[in-house]
């Protein structure tokens, strides 16, 4: 298993998509947003696609996926440009 630290930030630009993809179907996925400024939101997704925001800058996602029998959840960072 890898460490978070061991991943970099992921570049992306304005209101590109980024797919999430969990091993097994997931019954339910939530994504968190966590804005520079500390806002906390959870964002929609449409067909596990979360669209990225449209305002430049640094963003932390918690994505929460749950089964039947247990749940997982991962985080990754962005820099929007």
């Amino acid at each position: 298993m890898k460490s978070a630290n061991s991943f970099g930030t992921l570049i992306v630009e304005k209101n590109s998509e980024i797919k999430i993809e969990l091993d097994k179907k997931a019954t339910f996925i939530t994504v968190i947003q966590l804005n520079e400024d500390g806002k906390v939101e959870e964002v929609p997704l449409n067909g596990n696609v979360l669209t990225v925001p449209a305002e430049e800058g640094y963003y932390v996602y918690e994505v929460v996926g749950k089964w039947k029998n247990g749940e997982t959840t991962l985080v990754f960072d962005i820099d929007v440009n």
